[in-house]
Formats: C-alpha cells, structure tokens, sequence
C-alpha cells in the first residue's frame, strides 16, 4: 500500500505568536469583538437615527409649509367668495337696474311718441287758429271799413236832416247855433245835448 502524505503548512514564529495568543486571550478576543461589533451597531443607529430625525423635522417643516399654504388658500378662497357673492350681487343689480331703465325707456319713448303726435295735433290747430284768425282779421278789417262808411253816411244824413228839421230860413241866414239830439229810436229831436250851426250845417255829433 501507498504511504497517505499529509500537507501540514509551516507558520511563521509570528504566526505560532499569534496563535497562542489566540489560544490564551480567545475571551478577550471574543469580547473586544463583540464591543466593536456593538459600538458599530450603535453608530449605525445614531446615524439612522439622526437622518430620520433629520427627515422628520424637515417633514414637520414641510407639513407646516403646506398646512400655512392651506390656511392661506382658505383665506384666499373666503375672500374670492365673497367677491364673488358681492359681483354676483352687484351684477343681479344691475340686471334690475337695466330691466327698469328699458322699462323706463320704453315708457319714456310711448310718452315721447304721445309727446310727439300731441305736438303734430298742436301744431295743426295752431295752423288752423293762424287761418281763422287771419280770415277773423280780415273780416274784422272789412266790417270796420263798412261800419265807417255806415257811420259818415249817417252822420252825413243826420247833420243834413238836423239842419232841415231844427233850423228855420233865419236861423240860416243869421248863423244861429241851435240844440238837437236824438231819441232811443236814432228819432231827431230839436232839443238835446248837441248843437248844429244853422249857417254851415256843421254839428258835434
């Protein structure tokens, strides 16, 4: 049978060293291991710690951001009501300010139409009274005319009838002034309140 070779390596003076140390110290070793082990658990956890606590106060920040936004919008949005409610008020007022402005229009433009044809109506009856009153005038003109002539005729014919009837020859001939007058009926009487000139005829009347 073949001789079983066996490698067993060759350590170091250093490494036997640290070896035994091993062997002697393996509970310290274990111990310092387990410290170390731990301290870097507990770093680990700070940091964890510290950058969660880190994330959480910048999300508190960004939760007060937003909550200050909220209650900006809300006040944001109060006013805009309002506005709203006070354009919307303003607006129903003027819808009603325009129905009773075409109302008043409309009304204003029947009263103007009447306005207008009573004016027409008016101005007709003004043309027509122009008319009467000028054929008024005229025939007023023309009666004067008449009555005068009328009214020298007769007093032509009076102061000729007074001289014939109240004057004698001599009282002719002497220029005697002589009374007259006349009745309720236009009748020549030889007494009243006038006078004629026998001489020429002539007479207040």
């Amino acid at each position: 049978m073949a001789a079983r070779y066996h490698y067993q390596p060759i350590r170091t003076e250093q490494e036997q060293r640290l070896q035994r140390l091993l062997s002697t110290n393996k509970k310290t070793v274990i111990l310092a291991a387990a410290i170390v082990i731990a301290l870097l658990v507990v770093y680990t956890t700070s940091t964890t710690i510290t950058g969660f606590a880190t994330r959480i106060g910048t999300l508190e920040q960004q939760i007060k951001t937003t909550q200050d936004t909220l209650t900006k919008t809300a006040l944001e949005k109060e006013t805009c009501v309002s506005t709203v409610d006070q354009a919307t008020k303003a607006k129903d007022k003027a819808v009603a300010d325009l129905a009773g402005c075409q109302t008043t229009m409309a009304s204003s433009q029947s009263e103007l139409s009447s306005c207008r044809d009573a004016r027409k109506t008016l101005e007709e009856n003004n043309r027509q009274l122009t008319s009467m009153s000028q054929t008024c005038q005229q025939e007023r003109i023309t009666y004067l005319q008449k009555l005068e002539t009328e009214v020298t005729a007769k007093n032509s014919i009076i102061r000729n009838t007074i001289r014939a009837v109240c004057c004698s020859f001599s009282d002719i001939q002497t220029n005697m002034n002589k009374t007259w007058g006349l009745t309720n009926t236009n009748a020549v009487t030889c007494s009243g309140n006038h006078t004629v000139q026998c001489g020429t005829g002539e007479t207040d009347f």
